[in-house]
């Protein structure tokens, strides 16, 4: 789950993508719905409540670099998995991506899904392991114009590594899941099982590989994302803070922080970031705060003042 071999000196850039900027706004942008949706596909007890998003939005939705990748069902199990031989299992964390291709196409209209996943000790009512492992709870979650839309589901991570959506037998009707005597027991289908597991996988390796990445935590008001990056990202949040952000002042911060990267690189200016950790890790722009948390990696590098000063964020 290391960083991809880079085999020139040329400043790695992540940030060149047009949508950039809608990207993060979106995660912002979530954690304001408040509009939770009723999902009359999934049992009463596994629906979305308002407090299982206050748990998302505490978590705040994290995006991974595309310098990251993810480490598929052809290797190891077999299946989808984690390698608990050089990472540990995240307790907890939000996964998000914009939605396209494939899954786009699954959530019509979503422009964020996201997956909040934490261990647990017991399952739901009536559900079943079909695996022994590390049990976890994870919430599906998209937003779109019309509110907030998801579900609970259960897998368990095997002593293998391999990642066990778990089933769910419940009584069925034509309006969907009910309580009651005399109705047919119907469980997941195939699909649904091989999608948490996908999902389950790529959300613990994308939270657990945040601890070899810089991390630029976005907050306005009580909402927050979390933007994986590279040092030449970091770089361009803290040459932004010298550049004016319009002579009226109205750019939004993030747009401003991505010109404020393309300038620096086009221009060949270079930042120390060696020394960031003796000067200042919070940047301000108009009512949005970014702060740069240190991959967690480094942090026996540093001094023990230095370790609680600037790794309280980290993972």
């Amino acid at each position: 789950m290391n960083e991809k071999a880079n085999c020139t000196n040329e400043p790695r850039d992540f940030w060149n993508a047009a949508d950039f900027e809608d990207t993060v706004a979106a995660a912002l942008i979530a954690c304001f719905e408040t509009k939770v949706r009723k999902n009359r596909g999934a049992a009463p007890a596994d629906r979305l409540t308002d407090e299982r998003m206050a748990m998302v939005r505490e978590a705040g939705p994290y995006i991974a670099s595309d310098s990251r990748f993810i480490v598929g069902p052809g290797w190891g199990a077999g299946r989808w998995s984690f390698d608990l031989v050089n990472d540990k299992l995240p307790m907890s964390g939000c996964y998000a991506i914009r939605p396209s291709g494939k899954v786009a196409e699954s959530i019509p209209g979503a422009y964020l899904y996201m997956m909040h996943v934490r261990q647990v000790t017991a399952l739901g009512k009536c559900w079943e392991k079909r695996r022994a492992g590390t049990l976890y709870e994870m919430l599906t979650v998209h937003t779109d114009g019309a509110g907030i839309n998801g579900e609970r589901r259960f897998f368990t991570v095997a002593s293998d590594g391999a990642v066990w959506a778990c089933d769910q037998r419940i009584q069925h009707d034509s309006r969907g899941p009910v309580m009651g005597a005399g109705r047919p027991v119907v469980g997941p289908d195939e699909a649904w099982l091989a999608n948490t597991e996908a999902w389950g996988s790529v959300a613990l390796q994308s939270l657990a590989d945040r601890r070899f990445c810089w991390t630029i935590s976005a907050q306005e008001k009580n909402t927050r994302a979390h933007l994986g990056c590279m040092q030449e990202e970091v770089k361009s949040l803290l040459y932004a803070r010298s550049l004016p952000m319009t002579a009226t002042g109205r750019k939004r911060p993030i747009l401003h922080l991505v010109e404020a990267h393309k300038r620096r690189l086009k221009n060949g200016t270079d930042v120390d970031v060696t020394t960031f950790l003796r000067g200042q890790q919070v940047v301000e722009f108009g009512g949005t705060i970014f702060r740069v948390n240190p991959p967690a990696v480094l942090r026996t590098e540093v001094s023990k003042s230095s370790q609680t000063r600037f790794f309280e964020l980290a993972p």
